[in-house]
C-alpha cells in the first residue's frame, strides 16, 4: 500500500505536465502558422497581386455595363472591311528600346493606337505604360506571362487578366477594358471568363508577320498587300508588335504609304459610331479565320479552252465561213466545243 501510495503522485504529476506540454504547442501553432508553399506552375508562375482584393473590390471594379464585344475576324471583316477604317493595334510590350520609338512617330502623325500590354513587361517599364495613357492612346490586356490560355485551367486563366488589369489600373487609374488572346488562341471558358470579367476581345485581320520576317521593308510589303492600297485600300485592324526594331522603323513608311491613299488609323473609341454601335455587338463566334470569296476571272490568253466554257458566247451564226475561220486560226476544235455547250 505504501509503494502504491508514492507511485500515485508521480504518476499525475506526469499526467499534468503533460497536457500542459501539449496546449502549449498547440496555442504556439495556432498563433505562428507556418503557410504551405504551393507547388511551382512551371516557368512562369503566376504572378502574386500586393494585396488581396475582397469579393466586394472586385466587384466593384470588374467593369460589366454596355454589354460584351468580341471582335472576331468575321465580324471585322463584315463590317470595317466594307469600309476604308483602320485600327492600328500593338502587341506585346511595352519596350524600352522600340516602344519610345513607335509613340513618337505617333505623336508626329497626331495618330493614337491600341497598345495590347502583358503584365511582365507593365511590371518591368511602369514609366512607359504612364506615357501609353498619358498621350491618349488605348491600353488592353495581352495576359500576364503571353500564356495560350486554352492550356490553362479557369482559375489561372482569371488570374492572368485580373492581375495584368489590377497592375495597369494601378498605374493609369483605367482597368482596361480590351482584351487580345495571345495566338489569337480561344475557347469557350477563355470567352466565357472574359465576359464575366466585363471585356471585349479584340483580333484582327491584317497580320505583316513583323513576328517572323523581323524586316522593316516585308513588314510594310506585306501590309500593303493586305490592305490592298494599289486599289484603293479597305478596312480592318492591323497587328503589330512594338517590341521590334523592325517594326519601329516600319512605321513611318507605313503611315506614308496610307497618307498617300488618303487612309490612315482611326482611334479606337468604344461608344462612337466607329466603336461599339459601328460594329454591331454579336455574340462570340469562335472563329480565327474567315473567307473572302473573288469571282473566278481565269485570263483567256492563258487559258482559251476555260475562258470559252465558262463564258456565255456571244450569238454567231454557225455558217462555212465561220467554221473555215476558226480551221486556219487553230482552234477548229474550240469552236465545236463551245457551240456543243
Amino acid at each position: 500500500m505504501k509503494k502504491t501510495n508514492t507511485l500515485f503522485p508521480i504518476l499525475l504529476t506526469a499526467l499534468v505536465f503533460t497536457l500542459l506540454l501539449g496546449t502549449s504547442a498547440t496555442a504556439a501553432l495556432t498563433q505562428n502558422p507556418t503557410p504551405l508553399t504551393p507547388p511551382g506552375t512551371g516557368p512562369n508562375p503566376s504572378p502574386a497581386p500586393a494585396t488581396a482584393p475582397t469579393a466586394a473590390a472586385l466587384a466593384e471594379e470588374t467593369p460589366t455595363e454596355g454589354g460584351f464585344v468580341f471582335y472576331n475576324r468575321k465580324l471585322i471583316a463584315e463590317t470595317m472591311g466594307k469600309t476604308r477604317q483602320l485600327l492600328l493595334t500593338f502587341d506585346d510590350g511595352p519596350s524600352p528600346t522600340t516602344t519610345p520609338i513607335v509613340l513618337d512617330t505617333l505623336k508626329r502623325w497626331n495618330l493614337k493606337g491600341i497598345f495590347f500590354l502583358t503584365g511582365m513587361n507593365v511590371r518591368k517599364y511602369p514609366a512607359l505604360v504612364k506615357r501609353i495613357y498619358d498621350e491618349g492612346h488605348t491600353i488592353g490586356n495581352h495576359t500576364f506571362y503571353h500564356l495560350d490560355l486554352r492550356k490553362f485551367a479557369a482559375t489561372r486563366v482569371r488570374e492572368e487578366i485580373r492581375n495584368t488589369n489590377d497592375l495597369i489600373a494601378r498605374i493609369t487609374g483605367v482597368r482596361p477594358r480590351l482584351f487580345r488572346p495571345p495566338y489569337g488562341a480561344l475557347n469557350a471558358t477563355v470567352v466565357e471568363i472574359l465576359r464575366q470579367e466585363g471585356m471585349d476581345i479584340m483580333l484582327w485581320t491584317f497580320d505583316p508577320r513583323d513576328w517572323r520576317n523581323r524586316s522593316m521593308a516585308q513588314t510594310v510589303g506585306n501590309l500593303r498587300k493586305q490592305i490592298h492600297l494599289e486599289g484603293g485600300g479597305k478596312g480592318g485592324i492591323i497587328l503589330l508588335h512594338d517590341t521590334l526594331p523592325s517594326t519601329g522603323a516600319a512605321l513611318e513608311p507605313l503611315l506614308s504609304a496610307l497618307a498617300q491613299h488618303a487612309l490612315l488609323p482611326s482611334p479606337y473609341q468604344r461608344d462612337r459610331p466607329h466603336g461599339r454601335s459601328f460594329w454591331a455587338a454579336r455574340g462570340p463566334a469562335l472563329q480565327r479565320t474567315f473567307q473572302i470569296h473573288r469571282p473566278f476571272r481565269p485570263d483567256p490568253a492563258r487559258c482559251p479552252l476555260l475562258t470559252n466554257l465558262i463564258t456565255p458566247p456571244a450569238p454567231t451564226d454557225f455558217s462555212a465561213v465561220t467554221l473555215l475561220r476558226a480551221k486556219k486560226s487553230g482552234n477548229l476544235f474550240t469552236a465545236l466545243l463551245c457551240r456543243a455547250f
